[in-house]
């Protein structure tokens, strides 16, 4: 049976990771990987956590940054109360290698991400979390709670959400 890793940044890799291996299906999340992930970390722009298998291929990554979305865009339930622009963590990226299908690496990367999602809210405020999902994704998301926003595509899950989820 294979292990995982825990999810660990990017940056945190003595020897890079081989990442033109990863091959999720989805060749724009592929080449996001090996071209920008490195280049969005020493920006800045954004942060990389890789999962790797117990052979040390890339199982599986996600991305986090901070964003907004503007109250006229977000639910009822995300607006009250809140600025023009509502504080929140994206979830940029999120895939796992076709080779792991099945194995609950998703769900798995999923709680990480909003385990660490959490974990900026409280350093610097966010009031949920968004993803810009394919529609080949929208189930996935729908069913670890994501609603939609106004905004095409676009979903959301409130921080208080994830909380109440992750301390359950």
């Amino acid at each position: 049976m294979t292990r995982f890793s825990r999810a660990r940044p990017l940056a945190d890799f003595d020897e890079p990771p081989e990442l033109s291996a990863f091959d999720s299906g989805l060749p724009t999340v592929d080449a996001w990987l090996t071209e920008h992930a490195a280049e969005a970390e020493e920006r800045g722009s954004a942060r990389t956590f890789i999962v790797t298998a117990d052979d040390g291929s890339v199982a599986g990554f996600s991305c986090l940054s901070m964003t907004s979305i503007a109250r006229a865009d977000g639910p009822k339930r995300l607006r009250a109360n809140m600025p023009r622009q509502i504080p929140a963590v994206l979830i940029g990226r999120l895939a796992r290698d076709a080779r792991y299908t099945g194995m609950g690496l998703g769900a798995s990367l999923m709680r990480d991400a909003m385990v660490r999602a959490v974990a900026a809210a409280r350093s610097v405020g966010a009031a949920a979390i968004l993803v810009d999902a394919d529609a080949g994704a929208v189930a996935f998301y729908t069913a670890v709670g994501f609603r939609p926003t106004r905004v095409e595509g676009q979903l959301y899950v409130t921080m208080a959400d994830v909380e109440a989820t992750l301390n359950a």
